[in-house]
């Protein structure tokens, strides 16, 4: 399997799993069954329906494939919230989302400073994706300061 395969099938397989767990979010653990996608539960959503959780992945994949940076990223993200940006019906829905996106001015501003260990033990969707994207940007600048270091 090529790797572009091998990513493409993550990022589907991920969405997938989200749009078959939105109709049981918050329901207690082996209190339901899932045999095939169902809608119109916890959110009211019809079946196939993903959730932030997937929005915020392909905000970040947008992101990086158009190789910006954090600022462009928390952008998309503030987009999402206000109009709906990666959302399967164009609108946002989950609530946790919302208070998440919420926070994005002050996550902005804060987000760089913090050191890779506090970076690592953040809380929400939002800012786990940006300590992502802040890791992928160092590891390409150390990649690319250590090729001009062997020529």
């Amino acid at each position: 399997m090529t790797l572009h395969n091998k990513v493409l099938s993550t990022i589907l397989g991920g969405a997938v799993g989200d749009a078959l767990g939105v109709p049981v979010e918050f329901k207690k653990r082996n209190s339901f069954r899932i045999t095939t996608m169902t809608g119109y539960g916890t959110y009211n959503q019809p079946k196939g329906t993903w959730s932030d959780d997937t929005s915020l992945t392909m905000c970040l994949i947008d992101n990086l494939i158009d190789k910006q940076d954090e600022y462009d990223l928390m952008q998309k993200f503030a987009n999402y919230w206000s109009d709906g940006y990666w959302t399967p019906y164009g609108e946002m829905f989950d609530i946790l989302a919302s208070q998440q996106a919420k926070r994005f001015a002050a996550i902005k501003a804060d987000f760089l400073k913090k050191s890779g260990e506090e970076a690592l033990n953040t809380t929400t969707e939002t800012e786990r994706l940006c300590v992502l994207h802040r890791l992928r940007l160092h590891y390409v600048t150390n990649r690319a300061l250590q090729k001009e270091k062997k020529k």
